[in-house]
């Protein structure tokens, strides 16, 4: 109900709202929700310049040893991390969470102590949380580290270039054992000294693996461990041909277009270079033709000139 003066007097109006049974409506929310899945519950919060500090500790009454995953209540001491998150309405978030360490009771296990690791957003020795962690990787993997860096910062997540290349190079890539149509071609670690290779997915059109060198041996032992490839676009590089006709089972290959079209202009250069003096003589002879005839016409209009005057 909301309240409207009308001169002196006050009288109520019904919202809208509330005229609709069934909507419900909280009247406040509880900022721990946001960490649900996390495991933890914020106990305070604290808004200093542009940074939101939030109080956290583990919600469980128990540990789990992470090492034999035996459930401990006997607390051994306490100790505070600081973990990085996204941020809110654009403030940097920080969370402080009040870690225990409980003793392991299990006889058969190595440790006398152990850490405590609640929820699924925070992880051992690590200072940001998944999800902050998981923006970063995807900004890394959109972008240069450069760029990446800057955008991060806008959005209050401050890294240096060579810490989002290290999270990059933490990543495990897919196997890919599905893929069944690759293109490859070689790659300069230094130009004209050595090479490598390079394979793409042609359906999901993406990289999907690197290898160290372009020999036959090591394309060979790639396409082995990948039996589903039926489709091979290459250039004109006889070591991968070798390793593709090594391979016992049916494969595909057609030329890359860049190739083709390369392979094409190639043959079009070498057979105007063969018969240069033939074109050269036909081009001369058809322009002597062209002027010869130009000459007869003007010739003729000249002599209609004369016979006029």
């Amino acid at each position: 109900m909301s309240e409207y003066p009308i001169g002196n007097k006050i009288t109520t109006k019904k919202l809208k709202s509330e005229s609709v049974p069934y909507l419900k409506y909280h009247e406040s929310f509880d900022i721990s929700n946001l960490y649900t899945s996390s495991g933890l519950y914020v106990e305070n919060v604290d808004h200093f310049e542009n940074t939101l500090h939030f109080y956290c500790k583990s919600s469980d009454t128990t540990g789990v040893c992470p090492y034999c995953r035996y459930k401990s209540r006997q607390v051994h001491s306490r100790y505070q991390r600081c973990v990085n998150d996204l941020s809110i309405l654009g403030k940097v978030v920080k969370l402080t969470l009040e870690v225990r360490k409980f003793f392991c009771k299990n006889s058969n296990c190595s440790k006398k102590t152990f850490a405590e690791q609640p929820g699924n957003e925070v992880f051992r020795y690590r200072r940001r949380t998944r999800r902050c962690e998981t923006a970063v990787i995807r900004q890394g993997l959109s972008v240069s580290s450069g760029m990446a860096s800057r955008l991060l910062s806008l959005s209050g997540i401050v890294l240096s270039r060579s810490t989002i290349l290290r999270d990059l190079h933490r990543l495990r890539p897919s196997t890919y054992e599905d893929v069944e149509e690759i293109g490859i071609d070689d790659w300069a670690w230094r130009k004209g000294i050595s090479y490598g290779t390079i394979v793409i997915d042609l359906r999901r059109k993406c990289p999907i693996d690197l290898l160290g060198k372009r020999e036959e041996s090591s394309f060979r032992s790639w396409m082995e461990n990948h039996n589903e490839v039926s489709l091979v676009s290459r250039d004109r590089s006889t070591a991968y041909s070798s390793a593709i006709g090594s391979i016992d089972r049916p494969i595909t290959e057609i030329a890359d277009k860049f190739h083709l079209i390369k392979k094409m202009s190639d043959r079009f250069t070498k057979l105007i270079g063969e018969h240069y003096s033939d074109y050269r003589n036909a081009i001369r002879e058809s322009q002597a033709v062209k002027e010869e005839i130009m000459y007869n016409e003007l010739e003729s209009w000249i002599k209609r000139f004369d016979l006029c005057q």
